[in-house]
């Protein structure tokens, strides 16, 4: 299923069902640039695995998802029945809202870099994008499901708090007047301050007549900095009136400071939407990032869907609730790059070395398995056989794999090079290659436990035929924290 901006909400509830049902979660992720040159100074004294993660990292720090592809896999019941897949390809929007006054102050203070490879730039021309000027981009771009990475919602809910409604003033504004301004009100207001005014009193500053006003209010608010309990507001069209806090307006500053991180995370919660998928894969807290009444308003046109906000709360909770018990086994193939990307774009910072990743992301993602060096493990390939051709392999045969009903995206067509298929098609290597290897299959694939895993458990290829073990994580249910 395709899943986009227009459709993301109505697909939500039963994606999150999916997920909690699910025993595998094989993700794959088309992006706007890959692989950097390793002769680049910034590795030197790198060789090894600490080249090849160094190169994943810099490449997903310069670089976007433009898709994320997620097949899910449910285990059958019993050795007569098939193995289900759910397939959804996600169309990803890097690009921020600015609807709303809010939305517009936030989406200043990032600093998200949009970058694009040739192939990228191929990837937009058959999407009708003119790759020469860019011409239609922005709206096949917002077509896209928006994101927000943990970093980036806990640096706006802090932000909000802050209040730093304005920008500080650069040198190049500073001119005579400005200048002369600035440095005979931070006298005016020491004085003033120096002389213990009382709470009502205040004091009154006259800027020039210009078009500059703002200007002038934002360099009365760098010198207010220092005077945390005063505060300023204008005066007439012309000036500008200094005061203490009074009990009065510590109360109407602190009603102020509640409606913006109201609609602080009025604007998070419209952004993060994929956020919520990611969290949703880790078993974290995802029900912050959803409104409830919305969502049960965008529903209520929905067949078949109830619209009661309470069955809905009750849904998200028993899918989050089942997802912070036992979260899927996350797969991918030949997964370093979607590892890195999938962490800068959602967690954050990338860590500077290997050490310090693959610890952070065990504590996120306890349980993988990279399909090459499964496919290496079942005696299939070298591990350099593309995707492609293991499928082609694996694609007919049994066990049977069918697909739920409107989730079997392209099986038929057999579109590479959309995240989406080529999620389906490493799942496919997964069950089939796995089955293979066992011979026979009593119930499924084996519990993560099994010593049938053993070899590949939480292993990932990192760079050309070098297995590297990511290690054990301490439990099932270790932690999902802000890292």
């Amino acid at each position: 299923m395709d899943v986009n901006s227009q459709n993301f909400w109505l697909v939500l509830p039963g994606l999150l069902q999916s997920l909690a049902d699910c025993d595998f979660a094989v993700i794959d992720l088309e992006m706007s640039g890959g692989v950097t040159d390793r002769d680049d100074s910034r590795y030197s004294g790198l060789s090894g695995k600490e080249l090849s993660y160094a190169m994943a990292a810099h490449a997903a720090t310069q670089y976007n998802i433009l898709e994320f592809g997620l097949t899910l896999i449910k285990n059958p019941k019993d050795k007569n029945s098939e193995f289900v897949t759910t397939t959804y390809n996600f169309a990803v929007n890097n690009l921020f809202f600015q609807d709303t006054r809010d939305e517009y102050i936030f989406q200043r203070s990032q600093e998200r870099v949009i970058n694009f490879s040739v192939t990228a730039l191929d990837f937009f021309k058959k999407k009708g994008v003119d790759p020469m000027t860019l011409n239609g981009f922005e709206g096949e771009h917002r077509a896209g499901v928006p994101f927000l990475s943990r970093k980036e919602r806990e640096e706006a809910i802090e932000q909000a708090i802050r209040d730093r409604k304005f920008t500080r003033v650069g040198c190049e504004e500073m001119d005579i007047p400005a200048r002369t301004f600035y440095e005979d009100n931070i006298e005016l207001i020491r004085k003033w301050y120096n002389a213990k005014p009382r709470p009502n009193s205040q004091v009154i500053m006259l800027h020039p007549r210009s078009t500059r006003v703002s200007l002038y209010r934002r360099l009365v608010a760098e010198i207010l900095e220092e005077y945390p309990d005063c505060f300023m507001e204008p005066f007439y069209s012309y000036g500008m009136r200094i005061s203490v806090k009074t009990a009065e307006t510590l109360k109407i500053e602190e009603e102020k400071r509640r409606a913006r991180v109201s609609d602080r995370e009025a604007t998070i919660k419209k952004q993060a939407c994929l956020s919520i998928v990611f969290e949703a894969l880790c078993g974290g807290n995802f029900l912050d990032l959803i409104d409830t009444v919305e969502l049960s308003a965008t529903l209520a046109a929905c067949p078949g869907w109830r619209n009661n906000i309470g069955d809905l709360q009750r849904h998200l909770n028993k899918c989050q609730t089942a997802l912070r018990a036992k979260r899927p086994v996350l797969v991918g193939h030949n997964m370093v790059y979607d590892l890195t990307f999938l962490y800068d774009a959602f967690v954050g910072c990338l860590p500077a070395t290997l050490a310090g990743f693959q610890f952070r992301l065990l504590a996120i993602f306890p349980r993988i398995i990279d399909t090459k060096v499964l496919a290496v493990h079942i005696n299939h390939v070298d591990g350099n056989d593309p995707l492609g051709a293991l499928y082609n392999d694996f694609k007919h045969g049994r066990p049977e794999i069918t697909h739920a009903l409107g989730f079997g995206y392209n099986v038929d067509q057999g579109r590479a090079h959309s995240a989406g298929f080529d999620s389906y098609m490493t799942a496919v290597v997964l069950i089939r290659g796995s089955c293979r290897k066992l011979a026979k299959v009593k119930r499924g694939l084996p519990p993560w436990e099994s010593e049938f895993w053993g070899s590949v458990r939480n292993t990932i290829r990192l760079g050309r035929g070098t297995k590297h073990v990511l290690g054990e994580s301490t439990s099932e249910t270790s932690m999902c924290v802000m890292i």
